[in-house]
């Protein structure tokens, strides 16, 4: 009964937030600011978070996930927002994906996991997450979809927002670009994002057909709830290209920050 309830959290006036426009400078950096999250980002993110937790199982796997807090503490340190207290969770499917809510919990399948163990592609992927919270692109096409005047949050549609904004192209190419500065500045190879799109690239076309397959096997097996976790990022080979066009503006114009001493507990 759990998997089929639309959790909905209401009371919550929110009409004096304001949603981003959706013509995006791709160059532009995220607002800094020393605090943390928002009240907004907190409750979309645990409204979606909270629908992950009734319609999917959680990997207790507490060596990957303090190996993600490691990575992940280095880059947020050297984002303009490096107050937000980033999470991690791996949700039980063999699909590949990541995603983030704004809150700043950044969610794994466990098979992204499984087929992604290089330290420097982890980094990528995290750092490309964090830029889509510190842009706060799901609050924006959250209020881009329900209006900007909110009386309550539904927790399966600010899911549904953090699964399907990458394909959105403008929120990727920026998450994209902001990720490549984050890794550079903490000591990273900035060329991990390249090998990162490449795999996601692989993922998506196994992924797909993979997921037809069972469906057509097994139709009445959580069929929609699994199509959710497949990746589907758009346009994959300009991001490729551009990439690596940005990777060499990015080395010529920033300075890797990383000091390792500050790291050592």
């Amino acid at each position: 009964m759990f998997k089929t309830i639309k959790i909905i959290i209401a009371s919550f006036c929110l009409s004096a937030c304001v949603s981003q426009p959706f013509n995006i400078n791709m160059h532009e950096p995220p607002e800094k600011d020393e605090k943390s999250t928002s009240i907004l980002e907190e409750r979309l993110g645990d409204a979606g978070f909270y629908y992950i937790l009734l319609t999917y199982k959680l990997v207790d796997d507490v060596k990957t996930i303090n190996r993600l807090n490691s990575i992940g503490a280095r880059i947020a340190a050297y984002t303009e927002r490096s107050q937000i207290h980033y999470r991690y969770f791996i949700v039980d499917s063999t699909y590949r994906n990541v995603f983030s809510l704004s809150n700043g919990y950044i969610i794994f399948t466990k098979g992204f996991i499984q087929d992604i163990d290089q330290e420097d592609v982890l980094a990528a992927v995290i750092a490309h997450e964090m830029a889509h919270v510190t842009h706060k692109h799901s609050v924006s096409e959250y209020q881009r979809i329900m209006g900007r005047s909110l009386s309550s949050i539904i927790g399966e549609k600010v899911f549904d927002v953090a699964t399907d904004i990458h394909i959105r192209r403008a929120y990727e190419l920026q998450a994209d670009q902001t990720g490549i500065r984050y890794v550079y500045r903490a000591g990273y190879d900035p060329n991990a994002i390249v090998h990162l799109l490449e795999k996601l690239k692989i993922f998506e076309q196994e992924d797909k057909i993979r997921f037809e397959k069972e469906r057509d096997q097994n139709p009445k097996d959580n069929t929609e709830l699994n199509k959710k976790l497949v990746p589907d990022h758009p346009d994959t080979e300009n991001r490729i290209v551009n990439a690596r066009n940005y990777i060499q503006e990015v080395i010529k114009t920033e300075e890797v920050q990383y000091v390792p001493e500050q790291f050592q507990f």
